[in-house]
C-alpha cells in the first residue's frame, strides 16, 4: 500500500474554494480610492490565512504599478525592535525592486540614514538596525554579528533567497546599502516621526506607483510584545497615501496581546467588569486594523471537495488532476453549496476514464465522515491534512500488524481522538475490557 503524505506549508494552488477571499481582499487593496489601509486577514491556525497571503503575493507580483512586499512576522521576533526592523525592511524591499529600487535608491539611502539616528527615546531601540541590515545585504554575515544580535533584512524575511518575486537583481548586483549610507553626507533631522512619514509619503508621491503592499503573515506567532510594535509601527510611521498593508493572524492573539500591553495597565488589577476590558480590546482593535476579513469555516461539503481532491492529487496523473481541478472550479462557481465528488470527476476526466480502485475507495469514505470531520476539526483545512497524515501512517501500521481496518471507522476514531481525548480514552478502555473478557 502506498504511503500518501500531505504538505503541511501554505500553498498558492486553492483546494478549498479561497481564491474568492483574495480575490476580494485583492481589489480593496489596490483601490486608490481606499488608500492607505490597514487590512487583517483573520481566522483560525491553519484556517487558511497564509495560502490567501501567497495568492495575494503570486497575483500582484504581475501588475505592472503595484508593488507587493511580502514579510513573515515570526521572523521580527528575535529583534529587539520591531519597529526599526520594520521600517528598515520596507525600505529595502523597495530598494531593491526591479522596476522602482534604481529610481528611489537616494531618497531610500536618506530615510535609511534617518531611521539609523532615530534618537532612542524615539523609537525604543537597542541595536542600530541598519548596519547589520545593509551587512547582511552585501554578504558581510560577521559585520551584522557584530552590530546586532538579529537584522532587519533577516527580520523581515528578505534574504537574497527569500524575496518576494519580481523584486530581484535579476543578475544585477545588488545596492551595497552599507556603503551609499556611509557616503550619503546629508546629517538627519531628530524630527523623526513627523520627518520620516513626510519624506516616504513624498517619496511615494513623486513615482508612478498606484499601491505599495505589504503583506506580513504569521504575526500571530510573535510575543505579545513584537505583535503591539509592528501594528504600530504601520500606524505610525509608514501608513501614508498609496500604502495598503495586509495582517494575516489569529485574532485571538492579537486581542490577547492588546489585552496584555495596555488593558491590563489602564484597568485596576482586581477589576472584574469584564465588558470593559472587552471594549477597551476592541477599541484598540479598531484603530490599529481597519477592515478585519474574517475567513469562514469549510462547511461538511468543502471538506467533502477538499478531501476528494486531495485525493485525487495523490492517485492520479498530473494532466487528469489539472482536468479535475479546473471543472471542481467551474463547478463551484456555478454552486457553492454543492460537493464535489465521483459524478464530478467522472464528467472532468470523462465517462470512459477508469478511476484508480484506491480513489473510489476514498471517494466512498470521505462522503462517509464529511460531518464527523468537520464538526470535529471545526472546519479547519490544516487539521484536515494533518488527520490524512496521521490516518495514512495507522493503516501502513495496520497493514504491517495484519490488522484488518476500515478507513472511515479509524477515520473518526482519530477525530474522536483529536476532539474528545477524555471520550476516546473511554472508548478504548472498554474496547481494552472487552477484549480482555473474551
Amino acid at each position: 500500500m502506498a504511503l500518501h503524505i500531505w504538505s503541511d506549508n501554505e500553498t498558492e494552488q486553492d483546494l478549498i474554494g479561497f481564491r474568492v477571499h483574495a480575490d476580494l481582499i485583492r481589489s480593496v487593496i489596490t483601490d486608490p480610492r481606499l488608500l492607505p489601509i490597514t487590512l487583517g486577514v483573520f481566522g483560525d491556525w491553519g484556517g487558511g490565512k497564509s495560502s490567501i497571503m501567497k495568492m495575494l503575493q503570486s497575483d500582484l507580483q504581475g501588475q505592472e504599478k503595484v508593488v507587493c512586499l511580502y514579510f513573515n512576522g515570526w521572523t521580527f521576533e528575535g529583534y529587539e525592535d520591531a519597529k526599526t526592523a520594520l521600517l528598515a525592511s520596507v525600505l529595502l524591499g523597495l530598494g531593491e525592486h526591479t522596476k522602482f529600487g534604481p529610481k528611489l535608491r537616494n531618497r531610500i539611502v536618506a530615510l535609511l540614514k534617518r531611521v539609523k539616528w532615530m534618537e532612542l527615546g524615539k523609537l525604543a531601540f537597542r541595536h542600530i538596525a541598519i548596519p547589520a541590515a545593509v551587512a547582511l545585504t552585501t554578504g558581510s554575515v560577521k559585520t551584522a554579528a557584530v552590530v546586532a544580535g538579529t537584522s532587519a533584512l533577516a527580520a523581515a524575511g528578505l534574504s537574497p533567497t527569500q524575496q518576494e518575486p519580481g523584486t530581484e537583481s535579476r543578475g544585477a548586483e545588488k545596492p551595497k546599502w552599507a556603503e551609499l549610507i556611509e557616503e550619503a553626507k546629508d546629517k538627519p533631522e531628530l524630527l523623526e516621526v513627523r520627518k520620516f512619514r513626510e519624506d516616504f509619503q513624498k517619496m511615494l508621491a513623486d513615482t508612478d506607483i498606484v499601491a505599495l503592499v505589504i503583506l506580513i503573515d504569521d504575526l500571530d506567532r510573535c510575543l505579545p510584545e513584537r505583535i503591539i510594535d509592528t501594528l504600530e509601527a504601520i500606524k505610525l510611521f509608514v501608513a501614508v497615501p498609496k500604502t495598503s498593508f495586509v495582517i494575516g493572524a489569529d485574532p485571538r492573539i492579537v486581542r490577547h496581546a492588546i489585552a496584555t500591553r495596555y488593558v491590563s495597565r489602564q484597568l485596576p488589577s482586581d477589576t472584574s467588569d469584564r465588558d470593559e476590558q472587552y471594549d477597551l480590546v476592541k477599541d484598540y482593535l479598531e484603530k490599529l486594523i481597519q477592515v478585519p476579513y474574517y475567513l469562514p469555516r469549510l462547511s461538511p461539503a468543502e471538506i467533502e471537495s477538499y478531501l476528494n481532491l486531495l485525493a485525487c492529487q495523490n492517485t492520479l496523473p498530473t494532466d487528469q488532476f489539472d482536468a479535475v481541478h479546473a471543472h471542481w472550479k467551474k463547478c463551484r462557481r456555478e454552486n457553492l453549496y454543492a460537493a464535489y465528488g465521483h459524478a464530478g470527476i467522472t464528467e472532468a476526466l470523462g465517462k470512459d476514464a477508469k478511476l484508480p480502485e484506491e480513489l473510489q475507495a476514498q471517494l466512498t469514505w470521505s462522503n462517509a465522515i464529511a460531518d464527523v470531520v468537520t464538526e470535529g476539526l471545526k472546519g479547519n483545512p490544516r487539521q484536515v491534512k494533518r488527520m490524512l497524515n496521521a490516518l495514512s501512517l495507522r493503516k501502513q501500521l495496520a497493514v504491517v500488524a495484519e490488522i484488518p481496518i476500515r478507513d472511515d471507522v479509524l477515520a473518526k476514531l482519530m477525530v474522536l481522538e483529536y476532539s474528545e481525548p477524555l471520550l476516546f480514552r473511554q472508548v478504548n478502555d472498554w474496547q481494552t475490557a472487552e477484549g480482555v473478557h473474551r
